[in-house]
């Protein structure tokens, strides 16, 4: 088969082809157990650790800004509530 007619069948499209295009199957963040680990306990931790609640148990007791931004957009990402892309 010449090269040119393989690259074209390489590339022909699902309903060119008969296959069914896939469905869109979403992801569901928020059945996993880290997600809901971080949505139940990340706010309540980050009060007490900025209240100074965790002193001395580690050398970083207080969280920085952008951790608050890092776990919000964490919860947000692949939930239709926040958009979709």
């Amino acid at each position: 088969m010449p090269a040119t007619a393989r690259s074209a069948q390489a590339h022909s499209h699902p309903e060119q082809s008969g296959a069914k295009p896939k469905l869109y199957d979403p992801r569901h963040p928020e059945r996993a157990l880290l997600y809901q680990t971080i949505a139940e306990h990340f706010e309540t931790w980050h009060e007490l650790a900025s209240a100074g609640q965790f002193d001395g148990q580690c050398d970083r007791h207080t969280p920085k800004p952008y951790a608050r931004q890092a776990f919000r957009k964490y919860l947000e990402c692949g939930t239709f509530a926040h958009g979709f892309a």
